[in-house]
């Protein structure tokens, strides 16, 4: 499970590209079995060399949970779906 502010995805590139949603899925895909402090440094890796290490002008906010069992993920999952708040 990966939450995550919009800053992660809004970050620019030199051309004024953003990092998009597509990026960030497609890296958490390819890393999803990598312990979380190799994940955190190949992250902020690629957040560096995407945007050459510019300023960042918002804020960034990455959770993610890995449950041990499928079990464990299910039962997760049926929490998190019965609190979800949206708040406008």
């Amino acid at each position: 499970l990966l939450l995550f502010t919009d800053g992660i995805i809004e970050l620019k590139n030199s051309e004024g590209e953003e990092f998009g949603l597509s990026r960030l899925e497609k890296f958490f895909v390819e890393h999803i079995d990598d312990k979380k402090e190799l994940f955190l440094d190949l992250l902020d890796r690629a957040i560096k060399e995407y945007t050459f290490d510019e300023e960042k002008r918002d804020d960034i906010l990455l959770v993610t949970i890995k449950p041990s069992t499928s079990i464990e993920y299910l039962n997760l999952f049926y929490s998190i779906s019965n609190e979800i708040w949206i708040i406008n």
